[in-house]
């Protein structure tokens, strides 16, 4: 059987080796810390370069920044590393990350948590505002302002969430907040939870997000309307996998680490002179070029995940520039950025590749590929608990998008039923009933006109 989970198991093993990392996205500061971290490791190259390029952006801070129209980007992203099983080497791509940024002398670097991002206001506590309270003296009756937690001063925050799964579950929860304000921690760091008590805020909140799980697991615990609400596409997805099996792996040498966290320093220190960020006239060029593309609507449950494609490539570009020491994006900054985004494109159609999404089709799709199925079928799978004109409309619609195939099976009796079935080549003949034929008609009319069961 079928797994029966959120996504199909089989679509994500089904191309994995078409997936790779362009050379493109290793391109200066950012190619030399994932050469090193994997010259002697199983980590997987495109998970280390997200959790260097989320790490790095937080470090800089939220004060650089590139105006698209009234619209402010800041060089941070959000990216959720999916791997194909426990073995995918998910959290050895994060460890010469945590090596690299290790602070070295009065080096004053941006805070870190493991998580667990279990709700919104924990989050937003940890980059809280001032909070101040009106008192009243009861001696005088004199009110006054009182500070009841001095807040922090340093609103960056990265965050390495190594059980994702966990979070998902937390946000499934009736009144969870996280979801929302990670939107709107994405966005533009200002945030502040209707609560009706521990009334806490967050300005100009500088947060960076690597998190990490596997395939089962998203399966079981991301939902579509995390999906549909904007919470998905403002993650890049990564596929992770082993590369290659090294059973004595070496760490990094000592030298080569210090003199790598020297360069990483002194492009973060010279990022934060900078305020604002703009194109140099050949990357408004290739902008203009690769725009149209990068603004496509995809449809289905794959687009409410990449439709954010110009916005993430965007804050890609910001990065790679700032890790060049420059403050205006060059075009080699944008295809290195335009390479990292095609990866996470790629990733995210294997993770979500075969998903509808309307969760009702969902489960009829994954029942085909058992069996065919009747109306009267698909009505039982639900436990009748959905109307026929409503089933109706969902195999019209999978019909119309070619997913499936609808065709008539004649019986003894002279009466017909309608069977369904996955859109291959030639319907399936498991029934043991070969007296069937192509409906043609049906592939939009017949389902219309109900499909005639029993007719």
């Amino acid at each position: 059987m079928h797994n029966k989970g959120v996504f199909s198991s089989n679509s994500f093993y089904s191309s994995p080796k078409s997936l790779a990392l362009d050379q493109n996205a290793l391109h200066g500061l950012a190619g030399k810390v994932v050469n090193l971290a994997t010259r002697n490791s199983e980590a997987d190259p495109a998970a280390v370069l997200a959790t260097f390029l989320t790490r790095f952006g937080v470090e800089v801070g939220p004060r650089p920044v590139l105006m698209v129209g009234d619209t402010k980007h800041y060089p941070r992203i959000f990216v959720v590393v999916v791997g194909e099983s426990s073995k995918s080497r998910k959290g050895t791509s994060a460890k010469p990350i945590d090596r690299l940024f290790a602070p070295v002398a009065d080096e004053v670097l941006a805070k870190t948590s493991p998580g667990p991002l279990s709700t919104g206001e924990g989050l937003v506590y940890a980059v809280r505002d001032q909070i101040m309270e009106y008192s009243i003296d009861r001696q005088t009756n004199q009110g006054s302002w009182v500070i009841t937690n001095p807040g922090v001063t340093d609103k960056r925050l990265y965050v390495l969430e190594e059980e994702l799964g966990a979070a998902l579950s937390s946000a499934k929860r009736e009144g969870n907040t996280l979801s929302p304000i990670l939107r709107q921690a994405w966005d533009d760091g200002n945030i502040e939870p209707l609560t009706k008590s521990n009334r806490i805020k967050a300005t100009d909140a500088h947060i960076g997000i690597v998190a990490h799980i596997t395939n089962i697991e998203l399966q079981k615990k991301l939902n579509i309307s995390e999906t549909l609400n904007g919470f998905a596409n403002r993650f890049l997805w990564v596929f992770s996998k082993r590369c290659g099996l090294i059973p004595i792996p070496t760490p990094m040498p000592d030298d080569e680490v210090l003199a790598l966290h020297n360069e990483i320093m002194q492009r973060i220190n010279d990022a934060k002179g900078f305020s604002r960020i703009e194109r140099s006239k050949d990357a408004e060029k290739l902008w203009s070029e690769v725009y149209k593309d990068l603004s496509q609507d995809h449809e289905g449950l794959i687009g409410a995940v990449i439709n954010r494609a110009e916005a993430q490539v965007i804050r890609l570009s910001m990065i790679y520039a700032l890790l060049d020491g420059m403050d205006v994006i060059q075009s080699q900054h944008l295809h290195a950025a335009i390479a990292f985004w095609e990866y996470c494109e790629e990733s995210a159609k294997l993770i979500f590749k075969g998903r509808e999404i309307d969760p009702e089709a969902d489960k009829i799709m994954d029942e085909l590929k058992d069996k065919d199925l009747s109306q009267t079928d698909i009505s039982n799978l639900f436990q009748r608990n959905i109307s026929s004109m409503r089933i109706k409309d969902i195999l019209q619609g999978l019909t119309v998008r070619g997913k499936v195939m609808p065709y008539v099976i004649k019986n003894n009796s002279a009466r017909s039923t309608t069977m369904y079935t996955l859109a291959h080549p030639q319907p399936h003949t498991e029934h043991g009933n070969e007296n069937y034929e192509i409906n043609e008609q049906s592939t939009t009319e017949g389902i219309i006109e109900g499909g005639h069961e029993g007719s």
